[in-house]
């Protein structure tokens, strides 16, 4: 990575991985880059449209989605999707629920926090 980071998501996709927020020397990122298989390379690509830390993330059919987290001080019900294709993101539908979440009905998407526990 070009950014060192903690408390960020990492997704894999058939094609790359992709880093997503988190913290570095305890400030709060937007940033977002990706690592490409076939180059060995990391380069940015677009960023989060806030900062955003201990969230959730999972991919599915090229497209990373991010949801939770927290841009700050509470944890956010926000859910965006990078489109790895066209290298952008875009706001979805929040969750019903700041703590728990489920993408199409296949993919348990939960954010947590340190030293608490993550109800199912």
């Amino acid at each position: 990575m070009t950014v060192p980071r903690t408390h960020f998501v990492l997704v894999a996709t058939s094609t790359s991985l992709v880093a997503v927020g988190g913290k570095h020397n305890r400030v709060a990122l937007s940033t977002a880059e990706r690592y490409d298989f076939t180059t060995n390379e990391w380069s940015p690509i677009a960023g989060l449209p806030n900062t955003l830390f201990s969230h959730a993330g999972c991919a599915h059919s090229n497209q990373v989605y991010v949801s939770g987290g927290c841009p700050g001080e509470d944890f956010t019900d926000e859910m965006h999707v990078f489109d790895v294709d066209r290298g952008a993101w875009q706001r979805r539908a929040p969750m019903s629920q700041v703590n728990a979440a489920t993408l199409a009905g296949h993919f348990p998407v939960q954010p947590s926090s340190p030293g608490k526990p993550v109800r199912e």
